[in-house]
């Protein structure tokens, strides 16, 4: 990962809690899932991966079922996105 990469992440109070995703830099949280309001792309890194998946055409309400710690700007499409 480059310094210029931007990653999308959820500030969470708690975890469960409920919330949008905004875009950062630098903060990476852990996620025991990612909800995916409307459907399309999602490139994450899982909590014990370095490479990036990218999941692709997930339709509208759909929840990816991996502990995930980034979720990339880059590679994402779909959006309406809640880190569980």
């Amino acid at each position: 990962m480059g310094s210029g990469d931007k990653y999308l992440v959820h500030f969470l109070s708690e975890k469960g809690s409920d919330g949008d995703i905004v875009t950062d830099d630098v903060t990476e949280n852990v996620y025991e899932g990612v909800f995916v309001g409307t459907g399309g792309d999602v490139a994450l890194i899982p909590l014990r991966g370095t490479v990036v998946q990218v999941w692709k055409n997930l339709p509208n309400a759909f929840t990816i079922p991996v502990k995930t710690r980034i979720i990339k700007t880059t590679g994402t499409t779909a959006s309406n996105l809640i880190g569980l």
